[in-house]
């Protein structure tokens, strides 16, 4: 669909939407993860300013730097769209074309 920089995101945080891609398919949830996250698209931005409410209990059980990384990401409301784009190429990192 493009590379990281058309769409606002860090190559910090395009690495980070790779790696839940891939463990997303993984753990075989690609079809619940993408119908999950298409229903969720027009809140994402609420979902944002939600986890990073939530930050400070989430750090007791995930890395506080990827989850913030991934509430930022998820300020721009392109960001799901290249998560699913991942998640539908099966979790792998796109190559250089």
């Amino acid at each position: 669909m493009g590379n990281a920089q058309s769409h606002n995101l860090t190559p910090q945080q395009d690495a980070l939407l790779t790696d839940i891609a891939s463990a997303i398919c993984k753990r075989e949830l690609a079809a619940p993860a993408v119908m999950f996250l298409e229903s969720m698209r027009p809140l994402n931005f609420v979902a944002s300013q939600l986890m990073h409410g939530l930050g400070p209990m989430v750090s007791l059980f995930i890395e506080p730097k990827s989850w913030d990384m991934f509430a930022e990401a998820l300020e721009h409301r392109e960001t799901l769209g290249v998560l699913l784009d991942k998640i539908e190429a099966g979790g792998e990192a796109p190559s250089p074309s």
